[in-house]
């Protein structure tokens, strides 16, 4: 998936408490761009914290710290620049059955209109033919998230849609507010909070 065209530049900051509850993180503290597997640890517990492979939206297998792995409710993917080290935080997934809520109050499930909304202006999207992917959130409020992350979504048909109408909406890019993508009426279906690399601007939104 791809993240939104970033004009937000990382910021490499202390590590301080985060505003974190059992199911909600921002960019700071523990999730902060400095962070590492180890502050990871300290925050949830060994028990709760393994490092293993996962798999992107691409197919490609990666190293990632993975929160909760056995609780898909609880499950959260954290992928880092420096994996021999496990820090440096590059990509933090939420997916599949994940409660997790993000930055800004992202999270799994909201309705196309709820995230216009929270953005404050109509953004650029994937047809659904190519992944539903944000790719420009045109100067919205989504578009610098604090602590110098990037956010990016992916969005999906709900079953109840029929094939006919996912069909129209897709292409290379459509605008949020074009009538045949909100026909479809599609869901938050995953969610990337990335850190995009000082030396490499795109190198943190691949996966």
């Amino acid at each position: 998936m791809p993240l939104p065209r970033s004009r937000t530049s990382a910021i490499r900051t202390r590590e301080k408490p985060a505003r974190t509850s059992a199911r909600s993180f921002d960019c700071s503290g523990v999730f902060a761009r400095n962070s590492s597997h180890a502050a990871l640890v300290r925050a949830f517990n060994s028990n709760n914290v393994t490092f293993g492979e996962v798999t992107g939206s691409s197919g490609r297998k990666h190293k990632a710290s993975l929160l909760f792995p056995k609780d898909p409710r609880r499950r959260l993917e954290v992928l880092w620049y420096d994996d021999e080290q496990r820090r440096d935080i590059r990509l933090i997934v939420i997916k599949q059955r994940s409660t997790w809520t993000g930055p800004m109050g992202l999270r799994l499930g909201l309705s196309l209109l709820a995230i216009e909304q929270m953005n404050g202006t109509p953004f650029v999207l994937q047809g659904f033919d190519r992944g539903g992917g944000v790719t420009d959130w045109q100067h919205g409020a989504l578009d610098s998230v604090p602590g110098g992350c990037v956010a990016g979504i992916s969005f999906s048909a709900p079953p109840t849609t029929s094939k006919a109408k996912v069909a129209e909406a897709f292409g290379y890019e459509l605008m949020s507010n074009d009538e045949v993508m909100r026909a479809v009426k599609p869901t938050v279906s995953e969610i990337l909070i990335a850190y995009p690399d000082p030396k490499d601007t795109k190198s943190g939104m691949r996966r």
